[in-house]
This record gives structure tokens, C-alpha cells and sequence, in this order.
């Protein structure tokens, strides 16, 4: 006949009954979301009704993510028809090219939930330029075609 194993089962126990106030350590993402430090540098954003396509942002990026691209979006505001481009994947977030910037179009959001399912989705002048919600409406929902 085999033995229980009590003082196992009392340990076990004991280090149950130890955590069992403990706040949690894990969240329920994304239904609960942890909130970010105020000086958190999220998703890039930018406003193209002000951008007047100067290039200074691409200029000041150290890793050469922020690259101008020829993009046809309002003549008046930007005669040269030139935009920032920032690939994601590349970026640091150092926030030079908000810092150069002398129009204030360019900036550094909050937002950290940088997931697309299309790559150019990440870095193109016209979803640089949509806020979260926006994106999150326009894309299909996960396991649709």
C-alpha cells in the first residue's frame, strides 16, 4: 500500500494560503489595460494639414527611420508634396523628430498597442495621421479574409 503524501499537500497548501491576498501580478489583456508612465513614447503620429514637407524631421531621426515620401494629399498646405514616412519597426522613439519639427505635425502619442495586420498599415503617411480608434474601425476583424 502506498503512502500519502501529506506534508507535500500541507506545503502546497501553506503556499497557497500565503499568496491568497497578494495583489494580482498578471492583467487580463487587452480587456484590462495597465496604464503608461507619463513620459511613455507610444505610436508616432501625424497631423498632415500642417506638414509643409521641410524634411527636418528625416534629417534629425539617428537611425534613419523617418524618410520623406512623395504622397498628394492638400497642395496648399505642402507645395513640395512631400511627407514623413516612419517605419515602426526600425524606430527608437527618441522623439528628435517631434523636438524639430517647426509646425508641430509630428508627435509622439501614448499609444502602445502598435499590432496591423497589413505592414503598411505601420508606417504610411495616411495611418500616421488616423488616431487609434479610427485604425482599429477600418481594419477586419481577426479571422476574417
Amino acid at each position: 500500500m502506498a503512502s500519502i503524501p501529506l506534508m507535500g499537500i500541507f506545503k502546497g497548501m501553506a503556499t497557497t494560503l500565503k499568496h491568497l491576498g497578494r495583489p494580482k501580478d498578471t492583467y487580463e489583456y487587452p480587456e484590462v489595460k495597465r496604464g503608461v508612465a507619463e513620459r511613455w513614447r507610444g505610436r508616432i503620429a501625424l497631423r498632415l494639414d500642417r506638414c509643409i514637407g521641410c524634411s527636418m524631421c528625416a534629417q534629425a531621426c539617428p537611425n534613419g527611420s523617418c524618410t520623406m515620401t512623395d504622397f498628394e494629399h492638400n497642395p496648399d498646405a505642402n507645395k513640395k508634396g512631400t511627407y514623413p514616412q516612419v517605419e515602426v519597426a526600425k524606430c527608437i522613439y527618441c522623439g528628435f523628430c517631434e523636438e524639430v519639427c517647426p509646425v508641430e505635425c509630428i508627435h509622439v502619442t501614448r499609444e502602445y498597442e502598435l499590432a496591423r495586420y497589413q505592414r503598411g498599415a505601420l508606417y504610411s503617411p495616411v495611418m500616421l495621421d488616423k488616431t487609434e480608434n479610427q485604425i482599429r474601425a477600418e481594419e477586419p476583424e481577426m479571422g476574417d479574409p
